[in-house]
């Protein structure tokens, strides 16, 4: 039987492990609310997770599309160096044919001129022999024959040494440093009787100096003056202006005249050689002196052209690299 103290203990004992029950039944809520949290974290880093995945997966998608785009594009750009590579090979085989082509024309051109001396010196001898033989002679007709013979000889050996002069241009040429303002003076000392008898006034603007060869520049002054002079208009002195105009990689010269000026359909053909535009009584000349011209501004890597307003006169621009 069972005493009072012993129930009440008894009651202690439940109380208490009521109590502890209540505590871990608090911790065991608190421990499934955790488990919760950590499951609805855990959903959140699996939606996440996923979606990292899903954007992972798009960009190897884009990857592989980006790829095989690039992989066309360097197949195109392979097979464009490879057709860039054919077209060099066979723009440098033409290159090739067309130096030894050139090279063949002007040595053909060169003995060609040379042997043409001979005999044209032969007929120039008996010419004058025949001159001197019928220096006294009342035949008109036969003085005439004579000298219309001479003059053509005259024409002709003049011809050729323009034309061997022409075939020979770039050959031994040595570019140097050159003062233009030098090459300048020399043609005017050249020119000068004829610039006193046609009473020309040449206005020129300090020129630079640059890498070049003085001979043959000295050759583009020189036409283009003498021409500038040749063809003036009646009863109108000449005025010729030599200028230049400092560009970036290069020197644009200018030489401008007042003269007879060039028509708008004989402009394109006017540095082909061999052209004439003039009448060659009342303009003599062999028309090769442009083509001279151009091809020597060609040696300097530069370029040529030409404004002309028929009996106004012209403007001849040309080019010089400065290296």
């Amino acid at each position: 039987m069972l005493e009072i103290n012993d129930v009440t203990n008894t009651e202690k004992a439940l109380l208490n492990i009521l109590d502890d029950y209540s505590e871990e039944k608090k911790q065991g809520e608190n421990t499934q609310r955790a488990f919760l949290n950590i499951i609805d974290d855990f959903s959140y880093e699996k939606i996440n997770l996923e979606n990292t995945q899903r954007a992972i997966i798009n960009i190897l998608e884009d990857y592989s599309v980006e790829k095989v785009n690039m992989e066309n594009t360097q197949r195109a750009i392979l097979n464009i160096l490879y057709d860039y590579s054919l077209e060099k090979e066979k723009v440098e085989t033409i290159n090739k044919n067309l130096n030894s082509a050139n090279q063949e024309l002007e040595q053909i051109t060169f003995i060609a001129a040379h042997h043409l001396q001979e005999p044209l010196r032969t007929i120039s001898n008996y010419v004058g022999l025949l001159e001197e033989e019928y220096f006294d002679t009342k035949e008109q007709n036969i003085k005439q024959y004579l000298s219309f013979i001479t003059s053509a000889s005259s024409r002709m050996q003049n011809l050729i040494k323009e034309l061997m002069d022409f075939s020979r241009l770039e050959k031994d040429i040595i570019f140097e440093t050159i003062d233009c303002n030098i090459v300048l003076k020399e043609v005017l000392e050249d020119l000068e009787t004829s610039i006193k008898e046609s009473n020309t006034k040449i206005r020129v603007a300090t020129l630079p100096v640059l890498k070049g060869n003085h001979i043959r520049l000295k050759q583009v002054f020189r036409n283009l003056i003498d021409n500038a002079i040749k063809f003036r208009r009646k009863n109108i002195a000449p005025v010729i202006e030599v200028s230049v105009e400092d560009k970036v990689t290069e020197y644009l010269f200018s030489v401008k005249d007042n003269g007879i000026g060039i028509e708008e359909q004989n402009i394109k053909k006017l540095f082909n050689i061999f052209q004439r535009l003039n009448p060659a009584e009342e303009f003599p000349g062999t028309g090769i002196g442009l083509s001279t011209v151009k091809k020597i501004v060609n040696l300097h890597k530069g370029q040529i052209c030409v404004e002309s307003k028929f009996n106004e006169g012209s403007t001849f621009y040309f080019t010089i690299r400065k290296s």
